[in-house]
């Protein structure tokens, strides 16, 4: 009776390391199934995973933890501090890592697992944590402009996890 999330993930993670091939239509094991270091939880899979992404595809996936719903990908962009080609090949690194997900909205994506983003947030210390809130309020309020009375509620919620900060 296992989880189909951690098997989904331990396999993604055994790809990723080159330990599982796909070949002549199948997928096998690349080295002897004795040696495989198979994660014992799904938070071990998770950070393995993230530990392979790049400096600016961590970056954006840091500041995404912070968004509770879908994450507004120009925002978490300028506050991971990526301008645009770097936020786009880091957005491309994290679709293909299959760790977020594309919406309707074309500017919004969704983590795969609420996990994943759970096990992003617990990494970061309370202090960069505080700072990321305030900085992503700040960059809401800015993006949406006379549209952000809509969300409110979000842009809200960003101000009281950064309430710690003056201001």
């Amino acid at each position: 009776s296992g989880n189909p999330f951690f098997i989904r993930e331990v396999l993604l993670h055994l790809a990723e390391e080159g330990a599982l091939v796909h070949a002549r239509g199948g997928w096998s094991a690349a080295v002897a199934v004795e040696t495989l270091r198979i994660p014992e939880t799904v938070r071990q899979v998770i950070e393995r995973r993230l530990g392979r992404l790049g400096d600016a595809a961590r970056r954006l996936m840091d500041s995404a933890a912070l968004f509770t719903e879908t994450v507004r990908f120009d925002i978490a962009a300028q506050v991971a501090g990526l301008e645009e080609t770097a936020g786009l090949n880091a957005l491309d690194e994290v679709l293909a890592a299959q760790l977020l997900k594309s919406t309707p909205d074309p500017h919004a994506y969704e983590f795969t697992h609420a996990l994943v983003r759970h096990t992003l947030y617990g990494a970061l210390n309370a202090p960069r944590r505080v700072r990321l809130h305030r900085q992503i309020a700040e960059a809401m309020e800015r993006a949406y402009g006379a549209d952000a009375e809509r969300y409110a509620g979000e842009i809200a919620r960003q101000y009281y996890q950064s309430a710690a900060l003056p201001g």
